[in-house]
């Protein structure tokens, strides 16, 4: 096996269990709270962005990967929509808009103009990743209640991210590179206030 192979199949068992095993906490807590819609939301949008590039490159692990996190994902913003007790009307109208532009915008790029889709489509990917922490930090530093978050899923969302940044440097692909070294590093303070604020 390649060390391509091998970084991809790192990322892809890392995040892979992430969304298994934050969904369990929140599905357990019955308290998403700590969880920013808008932060899910936005990261749907950019596992999309990665599910069609993967598509677009061939590459059967990082695709599936993206299909799963998406799955995982949408479960997670219904949980939060329907369970957070801190979640407002204005940020469930922000999400809801941020996934149907962004979709919308997705599909017609890879429908009506495919010469610009693998482009697009990384950089809808890194958007979508690295936009993800600033909004989902804000609102924990803020509250500074992390009773839904999964110190094990970030943990293991940490290594996968260090898994494909590397798979991304080896394939020379900026975008794998910097969407995922950069919310590596957010993934650590997250980690950071879990372990400082639990309960």
């Amino acid at each position: 096996m390649s060390i391509v192979a091998v970084m991809q199949l790192v990322g892809a068992i890392g995040v892979g269990l992430f969304y298994p095993i934050q969904n369990w906490r929140a599905f357990v807590t019955r308290k998403p709270i700590g969880l920013s819609f808008l932060a899910f939301s936005v990261l749907a949008v950019g596992i999309a962005g990665y599910l069609a590039l993967g598509l677009h490159l061939g590459t059967p692990i990082f695709w599936s990967l993206n299909i799963s996190s998406l799955v995982f994902d949408i479960l997670l913003l219904g949980l939060i929509y329907f369970w957070s007790p801190s979640l407002s009307i204005k940020e469930k109208i922000a999400g809801l808009l941020v996934i149907a532009i962004g979709f919308s915008t997705l599909s017609a790029v890879n429908i009506f103009w495919e010469q610009y889709a693998i482009s697009v489509s990384g950089w809808m990917g890194f958007v979508g990743v690295v936009g993800f922490y600033p909004i989902q930090n804000a609102q924990l530093f803020r509250r500074r209640d992390p009773t839904g978050l999964s110190f094990t899923g970030f943990t293991s969302l940490f290594i996968g991210l260090c898994g494909l940044t590397i798979f991304g440097a080896l394939i020379n692909d900026m975008t794998i590179i910097f969407g995922n070294g950069i919310t590596a590093l957010g993934t650590l303070s997250i980690l950071w206030a879990i372990a400082r604020w639990k309960k």
